[in-house]
């Protein structure tokens, strides 16, 4: 079997390619950046390069093989871009495993981000190719490493902007490894998969675990949606990537990523990773520096850091 993976270097593709290719399936992926995809990827990789030429560099790519892997960056492009390669890859009759979002938000009146999720997944399901959709929860590496880590080693706490609500994290290895079942296995042809961790944990659940991890208490600020999406662009998120969380967190508030789904365990034929297991495991909790420095509360600013009463009062006129 072959198989062409698209969107190979971000956080989910590299185990996807990896889980490929511990199965012994010849992978291709399809990138902007082969340099990239050279220090990321399992040697052998065949690396092929998209070109400004889209359709005719997708077309060769695709030549040959069984099945895709769709996932491309968060962008407002984005349904354009899946769209076009969608339309090049009916010509080739490969079967397209596209990564969508979580389930509760893909909606036609989600989330602006999701909706152009459920606007491709609406022409995929009609268009005769076959598919499987994959909607995994928020992924545990960015919500760990690009938001509560940096976040911690800043402030020295932990944000929380969805009060007593929980999300179902999942860890990206997780995702490679159903990835790669969708792509080798025609059983799931025609299915919409919901992709969850064990069970939904909630900031104050973070903030107790890393806690736990480094030796002392951990304080949780509480944000509001708008405040989230504030602290965002203070870090320098896109303003439209910032706006999108604020959309998404004010949905999962109410509860919706919550339930457990069993596709996971259907698909891979194990219980998925859970979010203790990923922090005990995590990198930057073996190096005892990196420990002692998020102990130093003499390092952080009285206040946390994380949101001023000027930037408070300012979101809350937006929501006004």
């Amino acid at each position: 079997m072959s198989v062409l993976v698209i969107g190979s270097t971000g956080i989910v593709g590299p185990h996807v390619v990896r889980a490929l290719r511990a199965r012994g399936v010849h992978t291709r992926v399809f990138t902007r950046d082969p340099q990239r995809a050279l220090r990321l990827l399992p040697e052998g990789t065949d690396i092929r390069c998209c070109t400004p030429h889209l359709q005719s560099s997708l077309l060769d790519a695709a030549d040959g093989l069984d099945a895709a892997f769709l996932l491309t960056p968060d962008d407002p492009r984005s349904t354009d871009i899946q769209l076009e390669m969608i339309r090049v890859l009916r010509r080739t009759g490969v079967r397209i495993v596209k990564v969508s979002g979580t389930t509760a938000a893909v909606t036609p009146d989600g989330p602006e981000a999701t909706r152009r999720h459920w606007e491709v997944e609406q022409v995929l399901t009609h268009s005769g190719q076959p598919f499987v959709v994959l909607r995994p929860c928020t992924f545990m590496q960015f919500l760990i490493d690009r938001i509560v880590l940096p976040i911690l080693r800043d402030t020295g706490k932990v944000i929380d902007p969805l009060g007593p609500a929980g999300i179902n994290y999942i860890d990206a290895r997780d995702i490679g490894e159903c990835g790669a079942e969708a792509l080798m296995d025609p059983r799931w042809v025609g299915h919409t998969l919901a992709l969850t961790g064990p069970r939904a944990v909630t900031f104050d659940e973070i903030a107790e675990q890393v806690g736990a991890r480094i030796g002392r208490t951990v304080e949780t600020v509480k944000l509001t949606p708008w405040e989230l999406r504030r602290q965002f662009q203070k870090r320098g998120m896109a303003w439209w990537e910032a706006d999108h969380f604020r959309e998404l967190f004010g949905l999962f508030r109410q509860g919706l990523a919550e339930p457990v789904s069993p596709d996971v365990d259907r698909l891979i034929g194990r219980r998925p990773t859970g979010l203790d297991e990923y922090l005990r495991t995590h990198a930057a909790f073996e190096s005892a520096d990196t420990i002692a420095a998020w102990k130093d509360t003499e390092a952080w600013p009285a206040d946390g850091g994380v949101i001023d009463t000027a930037q408070r009062e300012h979101a809350r006129g937006q929501m006004a």
